[in-house]
């Protein structure tokens, strides 16, 4: 083989290695970013729906059992909730989330119109 194509050989290889590490760099930030996007998705699923289970009598046995599980699971900055009077309950819940769960703060509400639990 002669240099000249050895050189363009070696600086064609170095090119298609650099290709493929940034390649392998952007991929892991998608999956780092899709993970935490699911997180967020999941949090907020798990405390709207657990709080609504909550407030018809299933589930947590009462809002601060609810509030303080939470809590713990998805390290929350705050975590509220209110009650309304009678005749039809109106529930609120609001959460703030920190760290990796800072984009899943959100809020619920809920009507309890059989008047069910709570």
């Amino acid at each position: 083989m002669k240099l000249y194509s050895v050189t363009l050989a070696a600086f064609f290889m170095c090119l298609f290695f650099s290709i493929i590490q940034s390649s392998v760099f952007y991929a892991q930030k998608l999956d780092q970013k899709a993970q935490e996007v699911f997180l967020c998705c999941t949090a907020k699923k798990f405390i709207a729906q657990s709080f609504k289970n909550t407030c018809t009598g299933k589930g947590f046995r009462n809002l601060e059992q609810w509030k303080l599980v939470c809590n713990e699971l998805f390290m929350l900055d705050s975590i509220t909730y209110e009650i309304s009077p009678e005749p039809e309950k109106l529930f609120y819940a609001k959460w703030n989330g920190s760290g990796i769960f800072f984009r899943c703060s959100g809020e619920v509400y809920f009507i309890n119109k059989n008047n069910e639990a709570l």
